[in-house]
């Protein structure tokens, strides 16, 4: 009896490889494994599929789901479960949408493979929901880092935030420009106070409308260092924010809201991504 079965082996593979010489490679023997499917000869059919599959780049598509389904198939009746899963899974990923036919396939089978799709697809399904909140949580961490660094550095210098994001021709004029009306602000706000107290500690009337005329001098300008500066820096702050919401994907709301006993309001400034 092995005799005979190693025997029907042989002649099968025989038959495989003048059918790969002769005839068009996958038809013939896709319809010897199906003959010997009918007849229970499960052992010659995945002889021949382990065959056919070693040159599955020559297989249409249509062909390698047929081979797969025929060695599971005989794989499942002799209770060799995990192959039979393997060649159902590789089913799945040729054609996601792949139904066994229940009037020729067994309940036990048809249900076996129904198991499978649903365990990969629900697999699938939730790989995909991890990656994409997974990526959601990336953008929005780098958002909120890029939206820190430019806001930290145009607090401390006009412009700065813009060479930050590259915005190099407008990010050098308002850097030259805070530089400058900060260095002023600070060197008329010296003079100013040394001027006041120079003009305080004068005695003689010449004197004090000297003194008096440089004082005044270093106060206006003193103040319009700072006037200049508080606007770069106003405009800056404005500029950088609002310029970058549609890119960072944010959105800048403000609200007045009453502040404790106080019957003063507050305003506050939020960014919402």
């Amino acid at each position: 009896m092995i005799i005979k079965q190693k025997l029907a082996v042989f002649f099968s593979i025989f038959l495989f490889f003048s059918a790969c010489a002769f005839g068009q490679y996958g038809e013939v023997e896709i319809d010897i494994m199906e003959q010997h499917f009918r007849n229970f000869e499960y052992d010659q059919v995945i002889a021949i599929a382990d065959q056919v599959l070693l040159n599955k780049d020559r297989l249409a598509r249509e062909q390698l789901v047929t081979i797969h389904k025929l060695r599971a198939l005989s794989n499942y009746s002799l209770l060799q479960m995990d192959v039979a899963l393997q060649d159902f899974i590789e089913i799945l990923k040729i054609d996601p949408d792949f139904n066994l036919d229940p009037v020729t396939t067994s309940p036990k089978i048809v249900t076996f493979f129904n198991e499978i799709k649903t365990g990969l697809q629900s697999y699938e399904s939730s790989r995909q929901t991890i990656e994409i909140k997974r990526d959601t949580v990336r953008i929005t961490s780098d958002n909120t880092m890029l939206l820190r660094n430019m806001v930290a550095r145009s607090l401390v210098i006009p412009g700065w935030g813009h060479l930050y994001l590259r915005k190099t021709e407008k990010g050098v004029v308002l850097f030259s420009l805070g530089v400058a009306s900060m260095l002023g602000s600070a060197y008329y706000v010296y003079d100013c106070y040394y001027s006041q107290k120079a003009y305080l500690n004068a005695n003689n009337p010449d004197q004090i409308a000297k003194k008096y005329a440089a004082f005044n001098s270093a106060y206006k300008n003193r103040n319009l260092f700072l006037t200049a500066y508080a606007l770069l820096w106003v405009y800056s702050q404005t500029d950088v924010l609002f310029s970058q919401s549609k890119k960072l994907n944010y959105k800048i709301i403000f609200s007045v809201t009453p502040s404790g006993e106080s019957s003063t309001p507050s305003i506050c400034c939020s960014f919402h991504f």
